[in-house]
Formats: structure tokens, C-alpha cells, sequence
């Protein structure tokens, strides 16, 4: 795997919190990084064309335009900068439309470091064609998804549009209990240690939710 301590690559952080900002900004320098930070989406949008960064590191609740609108223009200007949503709340319905228009990933605040660098090295070992190409495009579900049954791809579409258990067991008319059954099962089939991972994997498999 690429590593930061190895690379000289340049991170932007878009992250209005002076203190997160300043948090995000000396971890990655001291993994290795050159790091260019911006409070607002208008200060990375007027610099869109002259970036030199390898990846953004982007907060969905910005002060003066919504994190998604900066993620379409960025995508949109320059396909080759690979975007990492960063959400203060656990928003999944928002982070899935993230990846759908385009996020590489999103991370929950306050991230680990490892889970950081992780998400940012990966980044570097994805070429625009394979960015331009992420699964969902095609319909086509890859694994971990094709371990699912298909009653487990059912309630998993239901927890990435982000319904609560009792939601779920009304909807497809089974019990509260068997929901939770479910998803422990599915989580374990995918190999996701978290809600927000399981979510991550879900999306980037090709899950369609509309």
C-alpha cells in the first residue's frame, strides 16, 4: 500500500472549524503531507482550476455553501482530485448521496488517524478512469454484495436510505428482532466493522437505492 510518510503529496482541507482545521492539518503534515486549507467552499471553488492536490478533504456542513454543491463542482471541474467527505453527524442519506455524486469516501468526525490516512492512501492508487468508473455505474452489484441473500439486500437497501429497525420491520413485514438479526449477518458477510463502514461498502458495491 502507499504510504504518507514515503510520498510528497498536497491534502486540501475544507473544514470551517478553526480547531479541526488545525487538527487535520498537523496530523497529515506529520504523516508527511503538505497541507493547503480553506474555511469556506467559495475560497476552494475560485481555486478549482490552479489545485495541486492529490485529494480534498471536504466537511459536508460548510458555513456558506452545502459541502454536497462544492463536491459537484469539484467533480465536475476537476474529475482528477479525488474528494473525501468528512460529516460531523451521522447523516447517512447525505453521505450516500456524496459517494453518488462522486465521493471517493466520507468519514465520520473525529476521524482516527488510521482510518485518515487510510481513505487518503487509497485515494493515490485510484487513477481517473478507475474514479470515472466506480462500481454503481453499470448496475451491477460486486462483491461483498453477491454474499447477501436476497431478504439481506432488502433491509440493507432499507439502512442505507437510513430508516430505523422498526421503520424497516413495518416495511418489509417482519419483526423488530429480525431486522437486527439481519443486519448483524450482513455486517459480518461484507466484513464491515462499523455501521459507517457497512454503509461505505454498500454504496461502492453498486447497492441501487432509488
Amino acid at each position: 500500500m502507499m504510504t504518507a510518510e514515503n510520498q510528497n503529496y498536497e491534502v486540501c482541507v475544507v473544514e470551517d472549524d478553526p480547531l479541526v482545521s488545525k487538527g487535520l492539518t498537523s496530523l497529515l503534515e506529520q504523516k508527511g503531507f503538505s497541507v493547503q486549507s480553506f474555511a469556506t467552499g467559495h475560497q476552494i471553488q475560485n481555486e478549482t482550476s490552479s489545485l495541486t492536490c492529490c485529494c480534498v478533504l471536504l466537511d459536508i456542513n460548510l458555513p456558506d455553501i452545502h459541502g454536497l454543491d462544492v463536491l459537484r463542482k469539484l467533480r465536475s471541474c476537476r474529475p482528477d482530485i479525488n474528494v473525501i467527505m468528512i460529516t460531523g453527524q451521522a447523516d447517512i442519506p447525505t453521505a450516500v448521496k456524496a459517494m453518488q455524486h462522486g465521493a471517493l469516501d466520507f468519514i465520520e468526525k473525529p476521524p482516527t488517524a488510521d482510518r485518515l490516512i487510510e481513505a487518503i492512501d487509497r485515494s493515490l492508487q485510484l487513477s481517473k478512469q478507475e474514479i470515472q468508473n466506480q462500481p454503481g455505474d453499470n448496475g451491477e452489484l460486486r462483491p461483498p454484495l453477491d454474499k447477501l441473500t436476497t431478504r439481506e439486500l432488502e433491509v440493507l437497501v432499507q439502512l442505507v436510505k437510513g430508516h430505523q429497525h422498526k421503520m424497516i420491520a413495518h416495511e418489509l413485514g417482519i419483526s423488530h428482532r429480525t431486522v437486527e438479526v439481519h443486519r448483524a449477518r450482513i455486517m459480518k458477510r461484507c466484513g464491515a466493522n462499523s455501521f459507517a463502514e457497512l454503509i461505505r461498502i454498500a454504496v461502492l458495491s453498486g447497492l441501487q437505492i432509488e
